[in-house]
């Protein structure tokens, strides 16, 4: 939950996975790319990939979907609170 300041957000949905250039091993979950200078002739497919995108204020929730990758740049100073969900088995 976005409580001060403007944030960018872009998401990619998990399909685009091959365009993103995603590190392997433990960092699996990070890409070569770095979105704020991207190196075209490094990572060519990156163009390609598809992506939503939409900047958050104050007030604003996102909920980001398992698995999809996301970009986040602030847009001003901020705060923000986040909150982690893990699936978990109820008590019967």
């Amino acid at each position: 939950a976005q409580v001060v300041g403007y944030k960018y957000i872009r998401l990619y949905h998990p399909n685009e996975s091959s365009k993103l250039y995603p590190r392997v091993g433990r960092m699996s979950n990070n890409s070569f790319v770095d979105l704020t200078n991207v190196d075209e002739a490094a990572f060519p497919l990156f163009k390609e990939a598809s992506y939503s995108e939409c900047v958050i204020g104050p007030g604003d929730m996102l909920f980001i979907p398992r698995w999809h990758w996301h970009f986040v740049e602030s847009i001003t100073k901020h705060s923000a609170m986040e909150w982690l969900h893990n699936s978990c088995k109820m008590a019967e």
